[in-house]
């Protein structure tokens, strides 16, 4: 066996929904076929191409659009195409920097799974992850269809994909796609059961912060007891909560409890080497006044550091962070 293998295999390729717990770490590829990190890893690995430069966050300015091919073949619906929408900064270089974005068929036939349009934004689980984001496309009628990237302050881009085949499209005569509001499928009995056992991997762990108020340092965050609480100083503009999980967890998601209901806004990110830093949860823009707040990291998340970095700086007061995983082989 060669020296750099784990000793695990990944099995599906890609991303897959299951209530069973870990069954093996999940795909290379999300659920929208976008590769991972893991996906350019193994590509450097069996064939040495090395990957490319991980994206970092910028000052978003415009976006683009680009797809798997450019042409449909068939109105039978086995064949579709993948649209990729990325944010970009000034240069148009790829950033990490996670704005919604709207993609809407301008003209033309053709449908999204969601109708003529579709909305990537950060309160849903359909989002741009790490500056990008995907979606399937197809027509049920022949002719070219344009496709519109929007986003607020953004410069706009368009992509144009020819479905070949009969019947053609007629503009003002043939109809069009219905919306149909993307909505996130209900939790099963079976799935509510399987959250029962979930564990907290962050309870009593090691945890630090941008800054302590007198007699609510950090570890009071994580030490299982609601009625403690941490909460940073009055001069800190910038606060965050950080705790090591002293090994490698894949993990599923996490549970904050503020001690007062408000809309607190935050955003959570993971890492392996507490160096690189990849987002997992953005709710900078929530509107949610609730004091507990239940968050879905990205499917296959595995890291040893989890880091909440809040906006609303020393007015936060954070009795428990929970970090649900099991561990990992990394």
């Amino acid at each position: 066996m060669p020296p750099w293998r784990s000793g695990q295999a990944i099995w599906c390729a890609f991303d897959y929904g299951s209530i069973a717990g870990r069954q093996g770490l999940k795909g290379i590829c999300d659920h929208a076929r976008l590769p991972k990190r893991s996906w350019y890893w193994y590509r450097n690995e069996y064939l040495r191409i090395p990957p490319p430069q991980w994206p970092a966050e910028g000052t978003p300015r415009r976006l683009r659009l680009s797809a798997d091919k450019t042409s449909i073949q068939g109105t039978d619906a086995t064949d579709d195409v993948q649209i990729v929408v990325t944010v970009c900064d000034e240069q148009g270089k790829h950033i990490s920097n996670c704005p919604p974005v709207t993609l809407t068929i301008e003209s033309g036939p053709g449908e999204f799974p969601t109708g003529r349009s579709i909305t990537f934004q950060a309160n849903s689980d359909i989002r741009i992850v790490q500056g990008q984001a995907a979606i399937a496309f197809r027509s049920y009628h022949g002719g070219p269809s344009v496709i519109r990237a929007t986003s607020p302050g953004l410069e706009d881009a368009t992509i144009t994909i020819t479905t070949r085949g009969e019947p053609m499209f007629v503009p003002g005569q043939t109809p069009l796609a219905g919306d149909r509001p993307y909505m996130p499928p209900p939790l099963s009995e079976a799935a509510r059961q399987a959250m029962k056992n979930l564990v907290n991997v962050a309870r009593d762990r090691p945890c630090l912060a941008s800054s302590e108020a007198p007699g609510h340092p950090a570890r009071l965050a994580n030490d299982a007891d609601p009625a403690t609480h941490w909460q940073p100083r009055n001069e800190d503009q910038g606060a965050w909560w950080q705790v090591d999980l002293e090994g490698f967890y894949q993990i599923s998601g996490s549970r904050i409890t503020f001690r007062h209901e408000g809309n607190w806004r935050y955003t959570i990110e993971t890492s392996q080497d507490r160096h690189n830093w990849v987002a997992a949860v953005d709710r900078s823009a929530t509107a949610s006044t609730s004091s507990v707040r239940n968050d879905i990291y990205p499917p296959g998340t595995v890291a040893r550091y989890v880091r909440v970095s809040f906006r609303d700086g020393p007015a936060v007061e954070v009795a428990e962070v929970e970090v649900h995983g099991v561990p990992s082989l990394r």
